[in-house]
């Protein structure tokens, strides 16, 4: 786990990827419901061959959600599976638990997929729009890079991002990223996500954040503005997720 605050982010992912497709479009109040699943340990064919199963009785069953499958194929807990369905506002939860009650969803995980399953999780996000700089379609992104932050002060935190946020719009950075926030569940207090279409899609920009930091505040403001982010992060882990669109619904 890395340790070093958001520089690190910096040298590893801005100048070198969480939201996810439906994340990325907005809505009213923009959460997002994801779960978490590691298949016990040799049987991730059968936990994925059920995990198909399951995903076409919710298609027969009109399932009114769109989930996306990604798997862990880098970083921290490599061979994880995610999936996520966004855009949503709070009342719609109301709505699907109570279509998951009338046609018996957890009933049929029971019999198809928990078999296979080691452990699950599940949380709630929420994009903050106001740092994220989304893409309009995200029809060709294979993989999206997370990093995730434990916070020792989200308010100096998010007063830090958006100082960031600022210079790397001045500086044309040019790269679309989002930032997820916890808003219930989990251990992550916020997460930034860079989606790209392949490998190379990460490799490094042209011009390092610490660059166009210095450029727009001048090096000792950068350098206070790099120190104070660290200082607001209690820890930090990243991973890369590969988008499974075999797995997912539609």
């Amino acid at each position: 786990m890395m340790k070093t605050g958001l520089i690190a982010v910096a040298a590893g992912l801005f100048v070198s990827t969480v939201a996810f497709p439906a994340m990325a479009q907005g809505g009213a109040e923009d959460i997002a419901r994801g779960f978490v699943f590691e298949a016990k340990p040799g049987m991730a064919t059968q936990f994925e061959e059920a995990i198909k199963l399951h995903v076409q009785w919710r298609k027969q069953n009109n399932d009114p959600w769109t989930w996306v499958w990604y798997q862990v194929v880098n970083g921290d807990n490599i061979g994880q599976y995610l999936v996520r369905s966004g855009n949503h506002r709070w009342a719609d939860l109301d709505a699907y638990d109570a279509w998951q009650s009338r046609v018996g969803v957890s009933a049929h995980i029971d019999t198809t997929v928990s078999p296979y399953v080691e452990s699950v999780s599940s949380s709630i996000t929420q994009l903050n729009s106001a740092l994220s700089r989304p893409l309009e379609d995200y029809g060709t992104i294979t993989l999206f890079a997370v990093t995730e932050f434990d916070l020792r002060l989200p308010n100096q935190f998010i007063g830090a991002i958006a100082k960031y946020v600022e210079a790397l719009d001045q500086g044309n950075w040019g790269r679309p990223y989002l930032w997820q926030m916890g808003a219930n569940g989990g251990t992550t207090d916020a997460a930034l996500v860079f989606p790209a279409e392949n490998w190379a899609g990460l490799a490094p920009p042209a011009k390092a954040l610490p660059e166009i930091l210095a450029e727009v505040y001048g090096e000792q403001e950068a350098s206070d503005l790099m120190q104070e982010l660290q200082s607001s992060i209690r820890s930090q882990t990243s991973y890369t997720l590969r988008v499974r669109p075999d797995l997912s619904l539609p």
